[in-house]
């Protein structure tokens, strides 16, 4: 993804004396943060467009917000925390959280935005080849409560398909 290699260019930057750590934290950080932004935009626009095809009339998204300081230190506190493993594991677990980050941040403003919408709750859809976990969590098309998180695995592309009861 654009994400993830913006956040190892950074690294490679850092590696070759080009930011401090302080700044790879920094850079990373924001980087995630804003591509976390553009994730919860499309969560809320995903939501939308599955209600405007149900009602056959345009809905427009919500503007799922995120605490986007939060995520900045959050996220700075995540990278140093990943700078403590042994150097062989940086470029693995920096790319692990620029592929992951995003993708939580889609389905965390598709579930706000499933809330806001009044939705009683959701099914899993699972990907064609899912996991045999992600099937047992699909179990043949059980219901999870609006506020329940949809559990993803790492790679995990399996989505929400919302029910409400009108």
């Amino acid at each position: 993804s654009r994400t993830e290699r913006r956040v190892l260019d950074a690294y490679r930057d850092y590696d070759a004396g080009g930011l401090t750590r302080r700044e790879l934290e920094a850079a990373v950080a924001t980087i995630v943060t804003t591509a976390n932004r553009r994730g919860a935009g499309i969560g809320d626009v995903a939501l939308a467009n599955i209600l405007t095809r149900r009602r056959r009339e345009a809905v427009e998204p919500l503007g799922i917000d995120r605490d986007e300081d939060r995520d900045q230190r959050r996220l700075q506190g995540s990278v140093a925390t990943i700078l403590a493993y042994e150097v062989e594991q940086h470029r693995t677990r920096l790319a692990r959280m620029a592929d992951a980050e995003p993708k939580d941040a889609v389905q965390a403003a598709f579930g706000q935005a499933m809330q806001r919408r009044g939705a009683s709750g959701w099914r899993r859809d699972p990907e064609p080849d899912a996991c045999d976990f992600c099937m047992k969590l699909y179990a043949g098309g059980a219901t999870y409560p609006a506020d329940a998180v949809m559990y993803r695995h790492p790679g995990c592309v399996c989505t929400q398909q919302p029910i409400f009861d009108d």
